[in-house]
């Protein structure tokens, strides 16, 4: 009688350490699913590849990538992170005002005055650029451009010191000499305008998502 009742207490006690452990179990992996929702993916990508890239060249990699992570609540469905790359063309397109797109980057301490050339991606057939036609007078004072992604919602800020781009390294309009003929190409690492073929990489500040 008495082996019987250790066996009964053995039993008990692994009986308890099992459901013990399967408490725990359940109980840390809602832990790491809630902990990993607020995890920015991007951010550790980005800290992967700093050493080996530009921080330029990975934001730009970048700007095509959706990353979901995603706990489905039904039973036996494979918990996964998924990463998609989107083709342009199918997505659907959003605005935002000069403005507000001011005020994101004021948010983030930029000292930005009202003197800011605003342009949104050209959804042409025919093009793909930014296109702006800023006073030629700006190329004398400090100056911002904030570029608008309308597709990736992304917003890039340049910031063009007074005097840092002479009169001649731009194509002005046919029609109106005082302003210039902006077109910078979408999707381009260097941010060059196409008719004048300047790159404008040497002004950029940050990039913002909305």
């Amino acid at each position: 009688h008495m082996k019987d009742a250790i066996d009964i207490r053995v039993q008990s006690y692994y009986r308890n350490r099992f459901i013990k452990n399967k408490y725990d179990f359940v109980g840390h992996t809602k832990i790491i699913e809630k902990e990993i929702k607020t995890i920015d993916i991007k951010n550790l990508i980005k800290e992967h590849y700093k050493n080996d890239y530009t921080q330029q060249e990975i934001n730009f990699a970048l700007r095509n990538i959706e990353i979901k992570i995603d706990f489905p609540k039904i039973n036996n469905i494979k918990r996964e992170v998924r990463v998609r790359s989107y083709n342009n063309k199918h997505i659907q397109t959003s605005s935002i005002s000069k403005h507000q797109a001011i005020e994101k980057f004021r948010d983030l301490g930029y000292n930005i005055n009202n003197d800011v050339t605003f342009s949104t991606k050209n959804n042409g057939k025919t093009t793909s650029t930014y296109w702006a036609n800023p006073n030629i007078s700006k190329l004398h004072k400090d100056h911002w451009i904030i570029l608008n992604d309308n597709i990736n919602k992304e917003l890039f800020l340049f910031y063009i010191p007074a005097d840092n781009i002479k009169e001649e390294q731009l194509t002005l309009r046919n029609d109106k000499q005082n302003l210039i003929d902006l077109q910078i190409e979408y999707n381009d690492p260097t941010f060059t305008d196409t008719r004048s073929k300047y790159e404008f990489v040497k002004f950029f500040k940050e990039k913002i998502d909305y």
